[in-house]
Parts: structure tokens; C-alpha cells; sequence
């Protein structure tokens, strides 16, 4: 698989399995950042209204530092592989776990990543903010682990991982 391939793999799974939503509840010390906020809350409301281009658009972003490592058409080879992936990804979601019906943030924890960390060079400079969810569909129960990053030329923000657990029974 090639680079660009194997991003928008891990990008569209990243954000491809979503199921959180709009009945908010934070965990008692699970702040999470206002503008990651809005970011969720956009993408919970289309995950709800079942707005599959909506999703698409805010799962299929590149950061600039991978853009820069692509060839000039690769990052819209890249964003258009993530919207495919992202698309299949809904439907299996909704298949297996229904309708979503509701979130609650259990943790979230921000991490800031200077430009002279060694870490930049592996992960990328700037914010990576990872969430820990307890999300209700309609058939069953999950819990979702999403990482975001935005990177000092982001302007918005880059799903870097999303992970769903769920029992298949």
C-alpha cells in the first residue's frame, strides 16, 4: 500500500466509525477545549442527522506537514481515498451499533507539542488532543477514543485516530 493510500486508510478509520451525538454530558473533571468542542459538536450533529458529505468533510483533512511530504495532487488523492473509507465506515456503524442516540466525554487530555520536542518530528508540532467517550446507539452501547491534532498551519482540526469498542453480541 503507498503512503498516501495507507493515510487515508488510517484517516477514514479515524473518522469513519463515529457515533457520538448531541446529548452532551462531561464527566465530572472531563473538560474538553472550546474549540475541540465545536469540532464535536459539528461532527455529532451531522452523525445524527445522517449528513454523510458533512462527516466526509470534516474527516477528510490533511495537516499541512503531511501535505508537504506529498506530491502536488496527493493531498486531494489522500482526502478523496478518506472520503471513500469514510463513507463504507458509516454504513458499517450503522449495521452494527444503529442509530446514534447519545455521548458522554469520560476524559480528555491535551498535549502540546513545541517545535524543538523531539516528538514533533514523529507526531508534528502543535496541540493532540485525545477524548475517551461513552456513546448509545440504538442497538447497543460503545466506547470511542478520538485524536486530534492541529498543527501552528492547521486551521482546522486533523482527526490523527479514532478507535470503537464494542461487543459484536
Amino acid at each position: 500500500m503507498n503512503i498516501p493510500a495507507a493515510f487515508a486508510v488510517a484517516l477514514g478509520l479515524a473518522c469513519a466509525c463515529p457515533g457520538l451525538g448531541c446529548g452532551k454530558a462531561d464527566s465530572p473533571g472531563a473538560s474538553v477545549p472550546e474549540d475541540c468542542r465545536k469540532w464535536l459538536d459539528a461532527y455529532f450533529d451531522a452523525l445524527k442527522s445522517k449528513d454523510v458529505a458533512k462527516v466526509q468533510d470534516l474527516c477528510a483533512r490533511v495537516s499541512a506537514r503531511i501535505a508537504d511530504m506529498l506530491p502536488a495532487e496527493g493531498a486531494e488523492t489522500v482526502r478523496g481515498q478518506q472520503r471513500e473509507t469514510t463513507a463504507g465506515l458509516l454504513g458499517k456503524i450503522a449495521q452494527d451499533l444503529g442509530d446514534f442516540r447519545s455521548y458522554a466525554v469520560e476524559s480528555c487530555r491535551e498535549t502540546v507539542i513545541p517545535a524543538d520536542d523531539p516528538m514533533a518530528n514523529a507526531l508534528g508540532e502543535g496541540r493532540h488532543i485525545e477524548i475517551l467517550l461513552a456513546t448509545r446507539y440504538s442497538k447497543r452501547n460503545a466506547r470511542e477514543r478520538f485524536v486530534l491534532s492541529k498543527g501552528p498551519r492547521d486551521a482546522e482540526f486533523i482527526v490523527e485516530a479514532h478507535n470503537i469498542s464494542y461487543s459484536p453480541f
